[in-house]
């Protein structure tokens, strides 16, 4: 089988698997709804939606398709990441023409308090969900 072919299959069951039984949260077309994917437990650590075996470009090229933008579509603008105050952190904003933001956290996250919610350089697409690379 193609490896992206299976990359793309691995990636829906993982999704699927995240619902429950009712497939609550599934559009009638089968696709995933990305948006509904974001919430973790509380204590528990968010999903990574990165394809298996993928790297940076993978995990990019996901964040993409869950936002709704062509993969093929490049960036109008690429911006310094910031904080929720302004302050500058490891990363950057990736703006596409129709006003959606792919952000990439490429220091990633440390929590002393709660080490189970350290994540490591990742994406986040236009819901909330990580793409680890």
């Amino acid at each position: 089988m193609n490896k992206s072919i299976q990359n793309a299959q691995d990636t829906l069951q993982r999704f699927q698997s995240s619902f429950d039984r009712s497939g609550e949260g599934v559009k009638q077309t089968g696709k995933p709804n990305y948006k509904d994917y974001v919430k973790a437990e509380k204590g528990q650590r968010p999903p990574n939606f990165t394809p298996k075996g993928a790297k940076r470009s993978g995990a990019f090229n996901e964040a993409k398709r869950a936002s709704g933008i062509p993969v093929n579509e490049q960036p109008t603008k690429v911006t310094p990441a910031v904080d929720k105050r302004g302050n500058p952190i490891p990363g950057r904003d990736y703006h596409f023409k129709d006003g959606k933001i792919i952000r990439e956290h490429s220091g990633g996250h440390t929590y002393p308090d709660d080490p189970s919610q350290n994540r490591g350089s990742h994406f986040n697409d236009v819901h909330g969900n990580h793409y680890d690379y």
